[in-house]
C-alpha cells in the first residue's frame, strides 16, 4: 500500500552545464525533490500531461522533471512511483521563488488538483547538483537516467567525489559515450539522512539509445573507474528512472 501524505506545491528541475575542471568544482544548482505515488487508476502518462499543461508564473522554478522509477529499491517502489524534481539556479533564487509562492500558486487555479492524481510524501529534500561539463545533455521529451548512492570514506570530501565522477565521465567519453553526469549532495531534508558523508551520482543519457550504448560498453569490458582514486567506502547498485521533461526555459 502506498504511503498517504499531502502534495503541497509544484515547481521544477533543470540540468545546467559548467565550464569548470574537476579541480574547480562548481557551486551547484539548488534542486528540490519530492517522492510521489500515483493514485489508483491514474497512469504516469496522465500525470506527465497534467504537469506539462500547468501555467507558469514568475515564482516558478527554472525547469521541472518527473522521474518514473523503473528499477529501484524495494523501499522506494513499495511507497512511491515517481519523483518530482525542481531546479533553481541558486539559494537566492530558490528562496525568492518560495517566498513568492506563499500565497498559493495561481498555476493550479481552475485546473485538476495534484491530489486528484497523486499522493506525495510529507517531507521533501533539497540538494545541490553539480554537473560534469562538456556533455551531450538531454534536450528531448524523455530519456533514461541512473542514480547510485555512495558513502564517502572518512576524511574524503565532496570535491573528491566530483573529481572521481569527472574521471568516470572522461573514461566513458574516450570510449564514445558522453552522457551527462552529476554529483548530488543533500542540503536540507529528513534528519535521518545525514549530509556531508553521502553523495548520489547521476548519469543522464541524451536518449534511451545512448543509455543502452553506455551499458553495452561496460558489458563488453569497459571499466569506467580504471586509473581513478575511488573516494567511497561503498556504492549501491544503480537505480534506473525514466525522466520526463515537464518544463524547460524558453529558447
Amino acid at each position: 500500500m502506498k504511503r498517504l501524505s499531502i502534495f503541497s506545491s509544484l515547481t521544477i528541475y533543470a540540468f545546467f552545464s559548467f565550464s569548470a575542471s574537476a579541480q574547480d568544482m562548481p557551486p551547484g544548482v539548488v534542486v528540490r525533490t519530492l517522492n510521489c505515488a500515483l493514485n489508483p487508476g491514474v497512469s504516469m502518462a496522465e500525470v506527465v500531461a497534467w504537469g506539462r499543461s500547468l501555467p507558469r508564473d514568475e515564482n516558478s522554478a527554472n525547469q521541472v522533471f518527473f522521474r518514473e522509477a523503473l528499477h529501484h529499491s524495494n523501499d522506494f517502489e513499495t511507497n512511491y512511483d515517481f519523483q518530482i524534481a525542481w531546479y533553481h539556479g541558486s539559494w537566492t533564487e530558490y528562496i525568492s521563488n518560495t517566498e513568492g509562492s506563499r500565497g498559493g500558486s495561481p498555476a493550479f487555479l481552475g485546473l485538476q488538483r495534484p491530489q486528484d492524481l497523486m499522493t506525495c510524501a510529507a517531507s521533501d529534500a533539497v540538494v545541490l547538483s553539480r554537473a560534469i561539463p562538456d556533455n551531450d545533455g538531454f534536450t528531448g521529451d524523455e530519456t533514461l537516467m541512473m542514480t547510485r548512492f555512495c558513502s564517502l570514506e572518512e576524511g574524503r570530501t565532496i570535491a573528491d567525489a566530483y573529481e572521481f565522477a569527472a574521471g568516470v565521465a572522461a573514461n566513458f567519453r574516450r570510449a564514445g559515450n558522453n552522457s551527462l553526469m552529476q554529483v548530488n549532495t543533500r542540503s536540507i531534508g529528513p534528519a535521518a539522512n545525514r549530509t556531508g558523508t553521502a553523495v548520489v551520482l547521476a548519469e543522464v543519457a541524451a536518449t534511451p539509445e545512448s543509455m543502452a550504448e553506455r551499458l553495452e560498453l561496460t558489458r563488453n569490458g569497459l571499466n569506467p573507474t580504471a586509473g581513478l582514486d575511488g573516494p567511497f567506502t561503498i556504492c549501491n547498485f544503480p537505480a534506473m528512472w525514466r525522466t520526463y521533461a515537464i518544463v524547460r526555459p524558453p529558447q
